[in-house]
């Protein structure tokens, strides 16, 4: 239901906060895309304060709501539920994966070292041509 000027004003803080938390899954998606970690973790916390709100807004509203209205944004909540969580999966599968890739590496790195540095090839040849 998009904002009226004739909107209760509990309605409309709902539909502010909806709105709010729309746009922030939309900033959050963007800022995975473009791995902005810092913004990522913002957005997450922007995500947690913005769905607090709206539920104080529901809450807040509980009088004046009606059950088309209900219906129409628990519709729009899941929505966004489904969204964020296939985004937070995405961003688990990329933990994941770049788990395993610091781990091969840091697996790599123990072979060599316990494999020694090659010998170094200027000393080597000085030795050949002394015997």
């Amino acid at each position: 239901m998009p904002p009226s000027a004739n909107l209760d004003p509990a309605l409309h803080r709902i539909e502010a906060e909806l709105a709010e938390l729309e746009r922030i899954c939309g900033e959050f998606e963007r800022a995975i895309w473009e791995r902005r970690w810092n913004d990522v973790q913002a957005f997450l916390a922007e995500q947690r304060r913005t769905r607090h709100a709206l539920e104080i807004a529901i809450a807040a509203a509980k009088a004046v709501r009606n059950e088309k209205y209900d219906r129409s944004i628990f519709r729009r909540l899941g929505n966004i539920y489904a969204i964020r969580q296939q985004q937070l999966a995405r961003l688990g599968e990329y933990r994941r994966r770049v788990g395993e890739r610091l781990s091969l590496l840091s697996r790599w790195k123990d072979a060599s070292k316990r494999l020694g540095k090659p010998p170094n090839q200027k000393k080597s040849r000085l030795l050949d041509r002394l015997q």
